[in-house]
């Protein structure tokens, strides 16, 4: 009877062998598609503020809403099903003032919303150190983060949001990893609040791809002539703007005033601030001689 069991158990461990084979060439086939995104922040920042004060809809930018284009595009191109289009890694880089430069310009608790919706994200940041206005080692930074993280990690597609032409030989590293390369940007023109027209992407002067998508004029066609720029707003026109202070209207009359002299140095200001606030500069009140015909008026 022992010996009759031996064919049925050998032929149930065939069994078993096959359909675990074929199961796990089943997930093989369906393996996740490793995202990891690397934001350019100065980058987005500027596209941000783009959506927020000149795009129709005046909002800024999506993380979720990217991630979810991302996974989207990706699937396409992949031709993979999308829930196995995952963004496994995220990260951010930007320079960054000191706390008191923040504080000074106002954008501390901007900052700080914008840090707490990248937390939320699942968004790692990086941030470099920035002085009058110039980051340094930012784009080498995600480069180098790029490319140890897709090594590390073994990222199936890296996308790198950014629209520096500097990123070229990072993509040509990634793709000798095996890893694809996805580039999101945006290409866009719009018009400030100055009446200046504004290009960004492909489109901004500079860019080395614009010669393929702007046609070059001919020698006949005239040479347009470009409109005047309008000049700086003055303070008068800036303090109106942003605190609704009209300082040229006539507190007396509400005509319009005209601005004489500017001083500019503080001892001067203290000192003429300090004179007319004085006694000596108060005239006082008399009434006019009684003969004068502004006295009989008055009587009148």
């Amino acid at each position: 009877m022992q010996g009759a069991r031996v064919p049925i158990r050998s032929f149930w461990t065939k069994a078993k062998t096959s359909f675990l084979f074929s199961y796990l060439d089943r997930k093989m086939s369906q393996r996740v598609t490793r995202i990891g995104v690397f934001y350019d922040g100065n980058y987005l920042y500027h596209v941000s503020n783009y959506y927020a004060f000149y795009h129709k809809n005046k909002a800024r930018l999506s993380i979720a809403g990217l991630n979810a284009f991302i996974r989207t595009q990706i699937s396409k191109f992949e031709d993979t099903p999308l829930h196995l289009c995952q963004v496994v890694d995220a990260h951010y880089f930007r320079g960054r003032y000191t706390t008191p430069v923040i504080e000074q310009k106002g954008w501390l608790r901007g900052e700080r919303v914008f840090e707490d919706v990248l937390m939320f994200s699942g968004v790692t940041t990086h941030y470099w150190p920035m002085k009058e206005g110039n980051e340094k080692s930012v784009d080498v930074a995600l480069a180098l983060e790029a490319l140890e993280l897709t090594l590390l990690k073994g990222f199936d597609v890296c996308v790198l949001i950014a629209g520096d032409g500097d990123y070229s030989p990072l993509v040509r590293k990634l793709n000798m990893t095996g890893a694809r390369v996805m580039v999101l940007g945006w290409d866009f023109e719009y018009k400030d609040d100055r009446g200046v027209r504004r290009f960004h992407g492909v489109f901004a002067p500079h860019h080395t791809l614009r010669a393929l998508i702007v046609p070059t004029p001919s020698a006949d066609s005239p040479v347009p002539i470009a409109p005047k720029r309008p000049g700086r707003m003055s303070w008068g026109d800036l303090l109106m703007r942003v605190w609704t202070i009209d300082a040229l209207k006539c507190p007396h009359c509400g005509g319009r005033m005209r601005v004489i002299a500017a001083i500019h140095d503080p001892d001067a200001i203290t000192a003429i601030l300090a004179a007319v606030h004085s006694e000596r500069w108060v005239i006082p009140a008399t009434r006019p001689p009684i003969d004068s015909p502004l006295a009989a008026l008055a009587a009148a």
